[in-house]
Parts: structure tokens; C-alpha cells; sequence
């Protein structure tokens, strides 16, 4: 019976270390891509990273969610990958110009492996980065960003 609490002990802290380790690693990349691009965070309070091309019902969740709250500076929206950035700018024409919208043409979060085909929620602090993808099981964090800010979200 020792030895089976022993074994279940050492591989809990396998798998928290295995988390923790990609945790690092996402944020890690995620403070590079801020640096390259001279994004300043300190004015927002939360990063959503929108990957075009990726998950379709995900990105159109996020797209959603992007048109109704536009306004709310607290948030920086990031559309990345974008393959034709004139096109993106006539799809959200009435706010595309906007202080808190980057439309990036640049490879990074592709070469990085950073964000292929979820949008990501990073909430910002002094601690650092708490990083969560809106997959489509954890479609819920949309919701709890609309509660976080006293956003509208249907």
C-alpha cells in the first residue's frame, strides 16, 4: 500500500511539472512576441490573441466577441496570421483603426507554435501571464472575460 502512494505521489508531481514546464514555456513566447513587436501591455489589463486560419467556430466566437466589446481599451485584441492585413482591416471597418486592435501579418505565433488554431485569453498582472484557449470545450472563458470586465456577451 506504501509503495502504490509512493508511485501515485511521484507521478503527480510528474505531471505538475510537465504543466508548469509548457505554462513557462507559452509565457515565455508570448513575452518575446511583446518585446518584438514593442506591444505595450501596461495600459491593458488583458491580450486576446485571435489566430486567422484557425479553428473556424472559435475564431468566429472570438470575432464575436471582438465586435461587441471593440470599445473597452482594457482589453488589447491581436489578430494574428493574417495573410491579407487590407482585407481584415474592411472586415472590421467601423473600429479597425482602433488604439486597442493589431492586425499582424507576421509569422511569429506560426514559427513559434505559440497559437495555431485557438484564440488565446492572457489576463495581465504584476504576477504575469495567466494564459487560457478558448477551445471548443472552454468555450466558457468568453463568458468569464464578459463577467471579469462587465462586458456584453450574449
Amino acid at each position: 500500500l506504501m509503495l502504490v502512494k509512493s508511485k501515485i505521489y511521484y507521478v503527480l508531481i510528474f505531471i505538475t511539472l510537465v504543466i508548469s514546464s509548457c505554462k513557462i514555456q507559452q509565457e515565455n513566447k508570448l513575452n518575446d512576441y511583446l518585446s518584438l513587436t514593442k506591444i505595450d501591455t501596461q495600459q491593458h489589463q488583458t491580450l486576446v490573441i485571435i489566430p486567422f486560419g484557425g479553428c473556424s467556430s472559435c475564431v468566429g466566437t472570438a470575432f464575436k466577441f471582438l465586435e461587441l466589446n471593440h470599445s473597452d481599451s482594457s482589453i488589447l485584441y491581436v489578430i494574428s496570421n493574417v495573410t491579407d492585413p487590407r482585407a481584415m482591416r474592411l472586415r472590421f471597418r467601423e473600429f479597425s483603426n482602433a488604439e486597442n486592435l493589431i492586425i499582424d501579418s507576421s509569422p511569429y505565433f506560426i514559427k513559434s507554435g505559440l497559437n495555431r488554431m485557438y484564440p488565446l485569453i492572457c489576463y495581465l498582472d504584476e504576477k504575469g501571464i495567466d494564459i487560457r484557449e478558448a477551445n471548443p470545450r472552454n468555450q466558457i472563458q468568453w463568458e468569464l472575460l464578459a463577467k471579469t470586465n462587465k462586458l456584453d456577451w450574449p
